[in-house]
């Protein structure tokens, strides 16, 4: 049975694996916009969860704490807070301050198909592995912009021309072309910190993240990560679980079960695409490891699964060093 928990004028559904079950209010189009109160929030918190989609949160006045893995973190008038898909997180009201906020909600298929701009820009962000959040900061220079996209994109929901949808998707992608040039700044000014070992992994599941579509060897591996093959082996079982072919089988996995479920593109496509030989290379590996056949998953009902929560271990070191 899921639950319902409030979040302002709307009402979030908890399903029994602790993912949000979102209602979209953008026509058929997976996005969510609006603004909210964390006054509405039931006991001033939003019990732990994750998101399938990329979670944005606005804050126009006061502050809200919000926790994601483990790592804490008040944002305050101005910041928005950027929250992967796949991370528990929650937020908690702050009782001598209160807040005011825009929530924003998509879903990766309403981007563009081309794989150039998905690889280059989508995927860093909607399949980061750590540390599972960012916050670009009240005195960006991309502030202003930021604010100005999301009230068009509230105007655009309220108002509802013919073609609203459309104009909101057009905005969504100004958004975030904005949000990215806006995170490069903070990425310069808040250089990774954690463990020499996370350090390593995590420099390891980003070469497979930007790579994946191509052969990837355990010597591109060593490289990437500036360690020794067995070193390589053990932080792989250390974090993973698995062993680093294993987990770029995975993730290719994980990734062509997204393009089966949000998309019509044929399994030879999907199969260039996730960085399989050739597409019965491809059926194989996806038969064996979930018994049963692409076309089959496609029709199915199953849950996906996001490869995040593989790196859970990551993430508590990386937030015990910081």
């Amino acid at each position: 049975m899921e639950e319902k928990k409030a979040r302002g004028a709307w009402f979030l559904d908890i399903e029994p694996d602790l993912s949000a079950k979102q209602d979209f209010n953008v026509g058929d189009v997976p996005i969510f916009i609006g603004p909210t109160s964390s006054a509405g929030l039931p006991g001033g918190k939003l019990p732990s969860h994750w998101n399938h989609g990329l979670e944005t949160i606005y804050i126009k006045k006061g502050a809200l704490k919000v926790s994601v893995s483990g790592t804490d973190r008040i944002a305050t008038e101005n910041e928005l807070v950027i929250i992967n898909p796949g991370y528990m997180h929650y937020v908690e009201h702050l009782a001598d301050r209160g807040c005011e906020m825009i929530f924003f909600e998509m879903e990766e298929p309403i981007f563009s198909m081309d794989e150039t701009i998905r690889k280059k820009y989508m995927m860093p962000i909607f399949h980061a592995m750590q540390p599972g959040f960012s916050v670009i900061p009240a005195d960006s220079p991309y502030q202003r912009e930021i604010r100005e996209l999301l009230d068009r994109m509230l105007d655009a929901n309220a108002h509802r021309t013919p073609a609203y949808d459309l104009r909101i998707i057009g905005i969504v992608h100004e958004y975030f072309a904005v949000v990215q040039e806006a995170l490069q700044l903070v990425e310069k000014s808040m250089p990774f910190i954690g463990s020499r070992n996370a350090e390593a992994m995590h420099k390891m599941v980003v070469y497979i993240q930007q790579n994946y579509a191509s052969s990837i060897t355990m010597e591109d591996l060593c490289n990437a990560g500036c360690v020794a093959r067995c070193k390589c082996i053990t932080l792989f079982k250390q974090y993973t679980g698995t062993t680093p072919a294993n987990y770029v089988l995975q993730y290719r996995l994980y990734l062509s079960r997204y393009f089966l479920r949000h998309t019509d593109m044929p399994l030879s496509q999907i199969a260039s695409i996730c960085g399989f030989t050739h597409q019965s290379h491809f059926t194989s590996r996806f038969t064996r490891y979930h018994n049963m056949t692409p076309l089959q998953f496609r029709k199915s009902e199953e849950p996906e699964q996001n490869p995040n929560f593989l790196l859970h271990k990551l993430d508590s070191e990386i937030s015990e060093a910081d």
